[in-house]
């Protein structure tokens, strides 16, 4: 941003505040001028020395009661010296009261800020040095009503900054805002609240710069709602995850003054797919199913646990429904004040958000696999399941083109490379960076495995507390990967800038990362060293706040900002090589800031794995018998998006997600089925038949019935067809069975899918046997025999009737004769 559009900005953003706090006022009231001022105090730059102060300010004491002063802008963002400096800023009344304010100065300790430590502890609070030399200072004058606030600016005259040593320096300054009395008079000596920040100077006698290399990763936040089957809710959250204002377009937004800036890429980002679809028959109507469901009584690795009279605990649980986001600026307000993102719209944010991607140079544009997958989860369950089930996951879980992608994604995803991977791990080890090679050597497209492992520092210094070296240095095992040591104290730095921000301004947000970096140079000014800037995933960082920085970098003559792939390639041309020190980042050094770097423990365990295994087998076997719907196809990308490593910052929204897939697929799979019956088989050998219930909207196809007797009384010659039955209805099923002796057995019915993933629930069919055996043909021999000589013998006793009455009716008759 010019000097010239910031203080427009400026100005514009003034006058709004003041309006609004004008607004906000109850009661008007003059306010009275300090008579007079202390006159700004030329300022020269002399060793560190340990200063001591009888009233050090801590970070609790720091801000009066219900008064804050944040610093938005110091223009130049690098000062110079000879040169006049303005900062800007506003002080907020978060009281219940009215309160009256005379002035705001600035004040400057004598010694400067050496180290990174200094700075930390001078902003932090614990570094006790006097700030006695006012550098300028502002007449407020008006009151502040609660929960308004007042703008200043203060001019640092082009006196005051005299020549530095060694082309730079860190000054340690503070804001001090003074309260007026019920009269209007400046209340003397009374200190109302200060802001301690810093102030960067620098000139172009700096020996060596600095390299200074972003790696900036834009991935998807750990949102529930970019798998919602509502089309409404997904594209509001798929808007806000790559619209105006998002943090992606924050970053290419906010850094687009820098050129050589590497960007880390989640292909997924771009391409956010159909969603997940319900099952539905001719008539539109659906299953029912919202994928939003607990399946009751599940345990954490998706066995039952329940069944019981007692309570299943984790069906008790509770998910809080996720909170509906703000307006993304674009979009148009329902009646109900909800925001409408339309495809158009969305479709519109994807084309632009690829489109500045695509203005990248190709040695500058780095992509993850699709979807982000936890590859630090991966290394530590990569044995759990079957060997089938690993090879398959290494596969899905590791391309870089999502299935859905457009052409222009495609082509994009052409560009660059993908063979830098950057693993979640705090303090990674020789075998675990051995392991990465290794996976990525397995996967598609990157045969050599890995060529850089982004890691911490720590992992190549040794300690938080050693000085900036080279950033990129290739390692002694495995051979031939490299690694980018990101740093940690300016990683944590920006990991917290958005609540710093908000507590003390854009501006000295900006300044702390700039004197972080001033520092660094000053541990040893005229060696030639790199700085790798790396904010861990899912950062947000204000715009207003990369605005500053970059500006400021921009200016910053300590600094010479290069691209991580030049740092890649001048390691590769090394021979010193390093050894992986496996230290993470250490507190005691970095203080709080730590926290921000810890990568928090991922939701996939080996129970949970396993579970995911199941379903991908699942949602298979689905695909296969309801393959003219396709529903079942949309809700893979769901499955697949669990294994990402954005999880590992909400856990709780991971569990809800992954129960109501669970749900989803159980619930259709349970609606398919074959019904218990019992069975009298009165025969050796015979037809025995089962009934196969569908009752979902949609016909199911190629079903696969297995039948198992569990006693040899009875064998199955043949086992049936596979069967496809019409939507919510019924098909009869036939096979053969052989009896072999008498008594009652049970078959077990088993409906699975054509890839061997069972459909409803295991369906028993009582068969009572009772076969004929050898007797029943004696019996039926000797009645058919009986019945053969009673035949004969009533045939014999009616012969000789018979004959006579033949004979006599062939004797001839005499004419006359007695009759």
């Amino acid at each position: 941003m010019s000097p010239a559009a910031r203080r427009r900005a400026w100005a514009d953003r003034s006058r709004a505040r003041a309006a609004a706090a004008l607004a906000a006022m109850t009661l008007v009231v003059t306010a009275g001028v300090p008579a007079g001022a202390a006159l700004p105090t030329p300022l020269t730059a002399y060793p560190s020395a340990p200063v001591v102060s009888a009233d050090p300010v801590t970070p609790e004491t720091e801000d009066g009661p219900g008064l804050r002063i944040l610093l938005d802008d110091v223009d130049p963002t690098v000062a110079r010296p000879g040169e006049p400096v303005v900062l800007r800023g506003r002080v907020v009344n978060d009281g219940d009261r009215v309160r009256r304010l005379s002035t705001v100065d600035l004040r400057a300790a004598w010694a400067p800020l050496r180290s990174r430590a200094d700075v930390s502890a001078w902003v932090g609070g614990t570094d006790a040095r006097a700030t006695d030399r006012v550098l300028g200072d502002d007449e407020v004058g008006p009151v502040v009503a609660p929960g308004a606030a007042i703008p200043f600016t203060v001019s640092v005259p082009e006196n005051v900054l005299d020549p530095v040593q060694d082309g730079a320096t860190a000054l340690a300054v503070e804001l001090r805002a003074q309260e007026e009395d019920a009269d209007g008079t400046s209340a003397e000596g009374v200190e109302l609240v200060t802001l301690r920040t810093v102030l960067t100077v620098g000139d172009d006698l700096v020996r060596e710069p600095l390299d200074l290399a972003w790696v900036v990763p834009l991935t998807l936040p750990a949102d529930p709602a970019l798998s919602d089957p509502d089309p409404t809710v997904r594209r509001q959250a798929w808007y806000a995850a790559t619209g105006p204002g998002s943090p992606a377009r924050a970053w290419l937004a906010g850094l687009s003054p820098l050129p050589d800036v590497t960007w880390l890429v989640d292909p997924a980002l771009l391409s956010p797919g159909p969603g997940p679809a319900e099952l539905r028959g001719p008539d539109g109507e659906g299953t029912g199913v919202d994928g939003t469901g607990e399946e009751e009584g599940a345990g954490e690795d998706g066995q039952e646990t329940g069944g019981g009279e007692g309570p299943v605990e984790d069906a008790q649980e509770t998910v809080d429904p996720p909170s509906v986001p703000a307006p993304a600026p674009g979009t148009e307000p329902e009646g109900d004040g909800t925001a409408v993102v339309t495809d158009q719209r969305l479709d519109a944010a994807l084309v632009e958000l690829a489109g500045r991607l695509a203005r990248v140079e190709d040695d500058q544009l780095w992509w993850l696999p699709a979807g982000d997958a936890d590859v630090a989860a991966l290394l530590e369950v990569g044995a759990t399941g079957r060997p089938d089930a690993q090879a398959t996951r290494t596969q899905d879980l590791l391309g870089t083109l999502p299935e859905d992608a457009t052409a222009q994604v495609r082509r994009l995803t052409s560009r660059g490379r993908d063979d830098v991977v950057w693993p979640a791990l705090a303090a990674p080890s020789v075998r675990d960076v051995t392991a990465v090679d290794k996976l990525w050597s397995a996967r598609e497209g990157t045969p050599e495995g890995a060529a850089a492992v982004l890691l911490p520092r720590e992992s190549v210094s040794g300690s938080s507390a050693e000085p900036v070296d080279h950033a990129a240095v290739p390692l002694t095992a495995p051979a031939g990967v490299t690694a980018l040591a990101a740093d940690s104290r300016a990683g944590a730095l920006l990991a917290g800038a958005d609540q710093a921000a908000a507590r003390r301004g854009a501006g000295a947000v900006a300044q702390h990362l700039l004197a972080d970096t001033l520092t660094a140079y000053l541990e040893d000014p005229g060696t030639s060293r790199s700085l790798l800037l790396a904010p861990p995933r899912g950062t947000v960082v204000p715009e207003e706040v990369l605005a500053e920085v970059s500006d400021g970098l921009v200016g910053a003559p300590w600094l010479d900002t290069v691209h991580a792939s030049a740092l890649l390639t001048q390691a590769q041309a090394g021979t010193h090589r390093h050894e992986l020190t496996g230290t993470a980042p250490d507190p005691e050094v970095l203080g709080d800031a730590a926290v921000l770097l810890d990568p928090a423990p991922s939701p996939l365990t080996p129970d949970r794995v396993r579970s995911l295994d199941r379903l991908a087998v699942d949602l298979a076997g689905l695909s296969q018998v309801l393959e003219e719907d396709g529903a079942p196809q949309s809700w893979e990308p769901v499955l697949r998006s669990l294994w990402s490593t954005r999880w590992r910052a909400a856990p709780d929204d991971w569990d809800s997600l992954w129960r109501g897939l669970r749900t989803l697929t159980g619930d259709v799979r349970s609606q398919v089925h074959i019904n218990p019956s019992t069975i009298n088989f009165l025969s050796d050998q015979g037809i025995i038949t089962v009934t196969v219930v569908n009752d979902l909207p949609v016909a199911v196809e190629q079903l696969q019935v297995e039948l198992v007797p569990d006693s040899t009384l009875l064998q199955v010659i043949e086992q049936p067809d596979p069967v496809s039955v019409g939507a919510q209805s019924r098909a009869t099923l036939s096979f053969t069975a052989r009896a072999l002796r008498r008594g009652e057995t049970t078959i077990a019915a088993y409906l699975t899918a054509p890839n061997g993933s069972s459909l409803g629930d295991d369906a028993e069919v009582t068969v009572r046997v009772q076969p004929t055996g050898v007797w029943i043909y004696w019996v039926l021999g000797g009645v058919g025999g009986v019945i053969l000589v009673l035949g004969i013998a009533r045939a014999l006793r009616a012969t000789p009737r018979a004959a006579a009455a033949a004979a006599a009716a062939a004797r001839p008759t005499v004419p006359g004769g007695p009759s």
